[in-house]
Protein backbone atom coordinates (compact mmCIF):
# COMPACT_ATOMS: atom_id res chain seq x y z
CA UNK A 1 0.00 0.00 0.00
CA UNK A 2 3.06 2.79 0.63
CA UNK A 3 4.55 2.12 -2.63
CA UNK A 4 1.30 2.51 -4.26
CA UNK A 5 0.85 5.55 -2.62
CA UNK A 6 4.41 6.74 -3.03
CA UNK A 7 3.99 5.75 -6.84
CA UNK A 8 0.96 7.64 -7.14
CA UNK A 9 2.52 10.72 -5.62
CA UNK A 10 5.68 10.80 -7.73
CA UNK A 11 2.96 10.54 -10.88
CA UNK A 12 1.39 14.11 -8.68
CA UNK A 13 4.34 15.49 -8.34
CA UNK A 14 5.20 14.89 -12.13
CA UNK A 15 2.00 16.38 -13.19
CA UNK A 16 2.36 19.48 -11.22
CA UNK A 17 6.12 20.10 -12.70
CA UNK A 18 4.50 19.75 -16.31
CA UNK A 19 2.20 22.28 -15.42
CA UNK A 20 3.90 24.74 -13.90
CA UNK A 21 6.58 24.70 -16.71
CA UNK A 22 3.77 24.89 -19.13
CA UNK A 23 1.84 28.01 -17.11
CA UNK A 24 5.66 29.67 -17.01
CA UNK A 25 5.80 29.23 -21.23
CA UNK A 26 2.72 30.44 -21.70
CA UNK A 27 3.22 33.73 -19.46
CA UNK A 28 6.83 33.71 -21.29
CA UNK A 29 4.78 33.95 -24.87
CA UNK A 30 2.22 36.15 -23.71
CA UNK A 31 5.29 38.75 -22.31
CA UNK A 32 6.61 38.26 -25.96
CA UNK A 33 3.24 38.78 -27.29
CA UNK A 34 3.16 42.68 -25.45
CA UNK A 35 6.13 43.25 -26.00
CA UNK A 36 5.81 42.93 -29.99
CA UNK A 37 2.57 45.00 -29.46
CA UNK A 38 4.19 47.38 -28.05
CA UNK A 39 6.69 47.37 -30.57
CA UNK A 40 4.23 48.08 -33.00
CA UNK A 41 2.17 50.40 -30.90
CA UNK A 42 5.00 52.95 -30.59
CA UNK A 43 5.35 53.02 -34.43
CA UNK A 44 1.90 53.68 -35.04
CA UNK A 45 2.25 56.81 -32.40
CA UNK A 46 5.29 57.83 -33.98
CA UNK A 47 3.66 58.32 -37.37
CA UNK A 48 0.77 59.54 -35.75
CA UNK A 49 3.19 62.26 -33.50
CA UNK A 50 5.00 62.92 -37.08
CA UNK A 51 2.00 63.85 -38.74
CA UNK A 52 2.64 61.45 -41.61
CA UNK A 53 0.10 58.98 -41.52
CA UNK A 54 -2.69 59.46 -44.29
CA UNK A 55 -4.82 56.66 -43.03
CA UNK A 56 -5.38 58.23 -39.30
CA UNK A 57 -8.57 56.55 -38.58
CA UNK A 58 -7.03 53.26 -39.16
CA UNK A 59 -3.78 53.44 -37.04
CA UNK A 60 -6.18 54.71 -34.24
CA UNK A 61 -8.42 51.63 -35.28
CA UNK A 62 -5.16 49.60 -35.09
CA UNK A 63 -4.05 51.16 -31.64
CA UNK A 64 -7.50 49.97 -30.09
CA UNK A 65 -7.63 46.86 -31.20
CA UNK A 66 -4.04 45.98 -29.70
CA UNK A 67 -5.13 47.67 -26.54
CA UNK A 68 -7.85 45.14 -26.72
CA UNK A 69 -5.80 42.08 -27.14
CA UNK A 70 -3.32 42.92 -24.30
CA UNK A 71 -6.32 43.76 -22.15
CA UNK A 72 -8.05 40.12 -23.12
CA UNK A 73 -4.44 38.45 -23.00
CA UNK A 74 -3.44 40.33 -19.85
CA UNK A 75 -6.45 39.06 -17.72
CA UNK A 76 -6.25 35.13 -19.24
CA UNK A 77 -2.22 34.96 -18.34
CA UNK A 78 -2.83 36.66 -14.72
CA UNK A 79 -1.65 39.93 -15.40
CA UNK A 80 -4.66 42.20 -14.25
CA UNK A 81 -2.67 45.31 -13.78
CA UNK A 82 -1.41 45.09 -17.41
CA UNK A 83 -5.37 44.48 -18.47
CA UNK A 84 -6.62 47.55 -16.06
CA UNK A 85 -3.86 49.94 -18.00
CA UNK A 86 -4.24 48.58 -21.37
CA UNK A 87 -8.57 48.54 -20.69
CA UNK A 88 -8.21 52.25 -19.29
CA UNK A 89 -6.34 53.14 -22.79
CA UNK A 90 -9.10 51.18 -24.94
CA UNK A 91 -11.33 53.64 -23.02
CA UNK A 92 -9.48 56.42 -23.91
CA UNK A 93 -9.22 55.88 -27.40
CA UNK A 94 -12.72 54.82 -27.96
CA UNK A 95 -13.88 58.34 -26.16
CA UNK A 96 -11.14 60.53 -27.41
Amino acid sequence: MLAGLRKRWRRTQKTVEIHEQIVERLRQDFLDDVRDRLDRLDEVLETLRDGKSEHRLEALAEIRRAAHNIKGTGATFGFPLVSLIAHRFEDYLTNA
